[in-house]
């Protein structure tokens, strides 16, 4: 059987973490809907359903951060996957149980810890691909994931009709959804099992499989003219001279030969090349040795974040002595993330000593230490609460102000998610041609004229094409906005972080998330009444973090 390459690997693994994610949306759109009429039949209060609804995604809060330092710490990416399944299966079939009131509850807990596994998935898809690469990436998991809680309705018009049993087990339209998905989990964790590989374990060691396959876009103008005037300088340079002879000397530069012409030496020599694989291996450089060879201290971080191209490193041998020039292309074409930690006001020897902690601690520092990282975080989080409240209040708002049935809100919604697929889709194609950070204002901007249509919606007399208007281009504007500030923040904080953190930086923001999903349904279903207030007050988060993109808008250029 032929072995496979990296980037088969990779696009497997891909595979199996966008059916994840997918079937991770369907669960969300087919339990949430059914809840209380299952807790029905325990007559359970309103509090208990506000529980079960949140047991799912606090536990989640939790099992993110640790599956994070879990995956940073070993990159036994497959065997936390197995884990982490089996929680939700378990979960998914204790849900089902309809014996005792707290089985739904201790059922959506230990669903939420399984779903924990998404900062591991970030996080590797994070170390395995380039900095063009990464916002594609990030756009499929995020658009099968929305993808599935858009299609997860048409799930329930199939689960509606079973009615059996298992002994005293009844499976109905009530318990059916945590039953079947129990069985769908089981499928997707054989899926997994034999599409995840553990990539970034294995590029750790062999760093120049990324390049399997050409790299897209990755030399800057510079480097292509930096590599033109190489070319054009060989040809005008003159033939070598024999080794005995001596050097004719033309100028005060001297004269540099190729290391193949050069004497024939009894022990082989390290090139830099070999030297700084060696070094990279130990993990030991300093700065000592970063001028002592030549190094810049910008090359020299994590393994994961250093790649260098055969073409970027030319070795030279004077002519009189055994000395060995090297001239190195200071860009390092195809990195995995940028490295974060060599910066001026930090010495070599921290950027390496830091680089090599896996922690909590230093995962936060190096998030909340950067403007621009938390100018991104804050996005990300204010961006969700926008969503959230107007996927909350937007019942209320077609009941009361726009007279609309349950059949047009359930439009609405699946509209509304198509338009948000739909923005991802685009996002893939034009990501490698424009600029992350453009996109990303493009996206706050939407933002902040959908809380200023929200305003004018909050004015506007209900049922009126003004209300009409305002409230259908609030909704569309938000789409936008959450859909693109979602995927470009990720990969933007991914990019401006240490790569060997990763798992835990995505921990930390899909905590936040969580968070977000929570606060956003309280802050507008406790302000509908006060819809001027609530709307200016999201106005003015808006702006703000729009004016906080906009000062930190140079320090998101990833060079």
């Amino acid at each position: 059987m032929r072995k496979l390459k990296f980037i088969e690997k990779r696009n497997l693994t891909m595979i199996a973490f966008s059916t994840r994610m997918f079937f991770m949306g369907v669960e969300y759109a087919v339990i949430f809907p059914s809840v209380w009429l299952y807790l029905k039949i325990f007559h359970v209060q309103y509090w208990y359903l506000g529980l079960v609804l949140s047991a799912y995604n606090m536990v989640g809060i939790l099992s993110t951060a640790i599956v994070g330092r879990l995956a940073d710490i070993t990159r036994k990416v497959k065997w936390i996957c197995f884990l982490w399944n089996i929680a939700e299966i378990v979960g998914n079939f204790m849900y089902s149980l309809p014996f005792w009131v707290g089985f739904p509850l201790l059922g959506r807990m230990i669903a939420g810890f399984g779903e924990g596994f998404i900062s591991a998935m970030w996080g590797e898809m994070t170390r395995v691909t380039t900095n063009e690469q990464r916002t594609r990436f990030f756009a499929i998991l995020k658009g099968c994931n929305l993808l599935g809680a858009a299609v997860g309705p048409a799930f329930n018009l199939v689960l509606r009709n079973i009615d059996f049993s298992i002994g005293s087990w009844f499976i109905d339209y009530r318990t059916s959804p945590g039953f079947v998905m129990g069985f769908i989990w089981i499928v997707v964790s054989l899926l997994m099992i034999f599409c995840v590989f553990d990539l970034s374990l294995e590029l750790q060691n062999n760093y120049h499989l990324l390049h399997e396959e050409p790299p897209v876009n990755l030399e800057s103008s510079q480097a292509k003219q930096l590599k033109k005037k190489r070319s054009k300088d060989h040809r005008k340079s003159p033939k070598t001279q024999p080794i005995n002879q001596p050097e004719k000397r033309t100028s005060k530069k001297k004269y540099v030969r190729s290391l193949a012409d050069s004497h024939p030496p009894q022990e082989p020599k390290k090139t830099l090349l070999s030297f700084v694989e060696d070094a990279l291996a130990l993990k030991t450089i300093g700065s000592d040795g970063a001028a002592k060879y030549g190094v810049e201290n910008d090359d020299i971080g994590d393994i994961s974040n250093v790649q260098f191209r055969k073409d970027s490193i030319a070795s030279h041998h004077t002519s009189h002595g055994d000395e060995v020039i090297v001239e190195s292309n200071k860009s390092t074409f195809g990195s995995l993330s940028e490295n974060s930690l060599t910066s001026s006001d930090s010495e070599p020897e921290e950027a390496v000593e830091i680089a090599a902690k896996v922690s909590f601690k230093v995962a936060i520092y190096d998030m909340f230490s950067k403007s621009h990282v938390v100018a991104l975080i804050y996005l990300l989080f204010f961006m969700y609460v926008l969503h959230t409240c107007l996927q909350g209040i937007t019942p209320l708002i077609a009941e009361n102000e726009l007279s609309w049935s349950v059949n047009q809100v359930s439009i609405l919604y699946t509209v509304w998610g198509m338009e948000i697929i739909l923005v991802l889709v685009i996002l893939w194609w034009i990501s490698p041609k424009i600029s992350d950070r453009v996109i990303l204002l493009s996206a706050v901007v939407c933002g902040c004229l959908s809380t200023l249509s929200f305003i004018i919606l909050s004015y506007s007399i209900p049922g009126s094409k003004l209300c009409l208007c305002s409230f259908l281009i609030t909704i569309f504007l938000a789409g936008i906005g959450i859909s693109v500030t979602v995927v470009v923040g990720r990969s933007l904080v991914s990019k401006h972080t240490e790569a060997a953190n990763q798992g835990l930086v995505h921990a930390i923001l899909t905590s936040f998330n969580r968070i977000a999903g929570l606060t956003g349904p309280l802050f507008g279903s406790s302000l509908y009444t006060e819809k001027i207030a609530m709307a200016w007050t999201l106005t003015f988060v808006e702006v703000v973090g729009l004016l906080f993109l906009l000062y930190v808008y140079k320090k998101l250029k990833v060079h």
